[in-house]
């Protein structure tokens, strides 16, 4: 179940990494399969204020450390190390990193549910609080 439980997670890191290069109906389509439509609203207005920021992502967002602790039959909790070395926002203009975000591995965590047989993410925060691990 672990196992369902991460890759749900991942392939939200992955569409996440990439929402503001593709903010179109087939991205929309891939972010929504793997979250809640809560969730998905949320990152649909996230795209739309990189856009408007007029900034981008440069990597993949990706995990390092992950946790998971079942909360319930059709819930868990996950707790990550994000690695934001390799993953960051740039000017659009400049080509330049945003100096107001900072870099480093940070830690982050999301509430996963169980609908219709499939694993989605509910709830995705990340901090600035530094992974030691």
């Amino acid at each position: 179940m672990a196992t369902a439980i991460k890759t749900a997670y991942e392939t939200y890191l992955v569409d996440l990494s990439g929402l503001d290069d593709s903010l179109n109906k087939a991205w929309v389509d891939r972010v929504a399969s793997v979250t809640t439509n809560r969730l998905a609203q949320a990152s649909v207005r996230q795209a739309a204020a990189l856009l408007s920021a007029q900034e981008h992502g440069v990597g993949v967002l990706r995990d390092d450390h992950v946790g998971v602790v079942m909360t319930g039959p059709s819930s868990a909790a996950l707790a990550d190390c994000q690695d934001e070395y390799h993953f960051y926002l740039v000017d659009d203009n400049s080509g330049s990193p945003d100096p107001f975000i900072s870099r480093g591995d940070f830690a982050g965590s999301a509430q996963m549910v169980l609908q219709n047989g499939r694993w989605l993410v509910d709830v995705f925060t990340t901090t600035h609080v530094t992974c030691v691990y």
